[in-house]
């Protein structure tokens, strides 16, 4: 049963998709007990790195980090942000050479999603910088890069910078595996139960609801931590990775979540676990 106040510190990124659907949770606008939350904002990044050493009980994760500490952690079916047919975008500027293989190309870290679908989609790709998400575009419009993948809200915007878009991940994901794309989702401490992890993932569905029940409630705390305050660029990436697989990741979902890790398992880039993914 579960009585006894748990205090849990819950990680996840100030993009909006994310402060949108917590909005509710973090501000105790639902029914959280018997759980008390210490809210945590990192890019994801730092993120995937505390979960690396077990740091947080909950947490947003890229799932090429998953795939890293699948034995310490469980997927939620809710929270999970896939995009369908749109997803991570490779930018360059106008100057780029045309041979993606000679880019000088940022990425928003090691061990995101954002990088291994680099890798799949540019095998000869050389020398990644890996810089914090929101720096990206700013190395970019400098010509400080050729090239970078760009994860957040400046996916609407990056035309205002004078950047091109190259390919959009998302658009040739689906295109080679007929799947929707997933990027991230949120995974929890097998030390806890699986009654708690089940509470922990219906909370997270009451969090949802409430953002959709209240929509304009949560915009000064997405703007707060958001990239972008243009609020047509804020409702515009909630639309498009606040969406069916968020809600439940299903079965397409969780095919697209195994089809990723068994791609990264093939090629050597995570360890082969036998547990299951929740």
């Amino acid at each position: 049963m579960l009585s006894k106040i748990k205090k849990l510190c819950f990680g996840y990124s100030p993009c909006p998709n994310d402060t949108f659907v917590f909005y509710a949770l973090a501000h105790q606008l639902i029914d959280t007990a018997p759980f008390e939350f210490e809210i945590q904002h990192h890019d994801i990044a730092t993120l995937n790195h505390l979960a690396f050493d077990r740091m947080l009980d909950l947490t947003k994760i890229s799932l090429f980090t998953y795939g890293h500490i699948r034995q310490s952690y469980a997927l939620l079916p809710v929270g999970a942000a896939l995009g369908k047919g749109y997803g991570p975008l490779v930018l360059t500027s106008n100057t780029a050479d045309r041979d993606p293989a000679k880019w000088k190309i940022g990425l928003p870290g090691r061990y995101t999603t954002a990088h291994l679908l680099a890798h799949l989609w540019n095998p000869e790709m050389r020398d990644p910088v890996f810089l914090p998400f929101h720096r990206i575009i700013t190395e970019l419009a400098a010509g400080r890069l050729d090239a970078g993948i760009v994860i957040h809200e400046s996916r609407f915007t990056y035309e205002k910078q004078g950047l091109v878009l190259h390919t959009d991940l998302g658009c040739w994901w689906q295109e080679m595996t007929q799947l929707p794309l997933p990027l991230g989702g949120i995974c929890v401490s097998r030390t806890f139960s699986v009654e708690i992890r089940h509470h922990l993932g219906a909370l997270i569905k009451d969090s949802l609801e409430y953002a959709y029940d209240h929509p304009q409630e949560s915009l000064d705390y997405i703007k707060q931590h958001a990239q972008e305050n243009d609020e047509i660029a804020l409702r515009q990436h909630i639309d498009l990775y606040v969406n069916e697989y968020t809600k439940n990741l299903g079965e397409e979902g969780i095919e697209a979540v195994e089809f990723l890790l068994r791609k990264a398992q093939k090629l050597g880039l995570i360890p082969e676990f036998a547990i299951g993914l929740f």
